[in-house]
């Protein structure tokens, strides 16, 4: 077996450890619309979808609305979007595990079977929001969160599972019920926040990802003596 060779094999290993990188789908927002519209109050969907658990829930609340102008949220055409008209502080949340009455139910998710880290694809954020990201496990929960923002530059946002932080960080990722995300808007912030999600996901990190396939060189030229 030619160096030539090995090398070869190593590069298509390293390629196909990347392209399964964005191997397992938790929402890729591409059926089961429900968008929300909403100028004072609070209201909420949940709708049957292509997603980890099966149903998409949406909530989304009015903090206030200076001029009575719109605020929207939820999946349509490819993304999750929050849309606040001037003036309106609207606060949105996305669920999974929860059934068709937006009652949490255990949807069993192996997530560290997938990978070990989550990633979200924007397609814009304007101007800054707060995300936070809450997993509810078996026995407790993790919990994770940033602010964002502004860009209409589309990006991933990779967070690996080791970054929740969990009571005695004892969060075991085997056994995860719900998935709960809210987009806030930051706190001082003008009003009129929007953003656009296009995708989650949970993909291996890809230090994990090297390591597979480095782990294959020695095996390689093993078999060329």
């Amino acid at each position: 077996m030619s160096q030539r060779f090995v090398l070869g094999v190593t590069s298509g290993v390293l390629a196909l450890c990347a392209s399964a990188a964005q191997a397992y789908v938790i929402d890729d927002f591409s059926d089961g619309f429900n968008l929300i519209t909403l100028q004072s109050g609070s209201a909420w969907s949940s709708t049957a979808a292509s997603v980890t658990g099966g149903y998409r829930y949406v909530a989304l609340d009015i903090g206030s609305n200076k001029y009575g102008l719109n605020a929207s949220a939820g999946a349509v055409n490819g993304a999750y979007v929050l849309n606040n008209d001037a003036g309106v502080y609207g606060y949105s949340y996305l669920g999974y595990g929860y059934d068709q009455n937006g009652h949490p139910e255990n949807m069993n998710f192996d997530m560290l079977a997938q990978g070990d880290t989550l990633r979200f694809s924007f397609g814009e954020i304007d101007p800054f929001l707060n995300f936070n990201v809450v997993i509810f496990t078996d026995t407790t929960y993790g919990e994770w969160g940033v602010n964002l923002g502004p860009t209409d530059t589309p990006f991933n946002l990779d967070v690996p599972l080791s970054s929740f932080s969990s009571l005695n960080n004892s969060a075991d990722y085997h056994h995860v019920e719900e998935i709960y995300i809210e987009f806030n808007q930051s706190s001082g912030g003008a009003p009129g926040a929007d953003i656009a999600m296009t995708g989650f996901q949970v993909v291996p990190e890809p230090a994990s990802l090297s390591v597979l396939a480095l782990g294959l060189i020695p095996l390689l030229r093993r078999r060329r003596r």
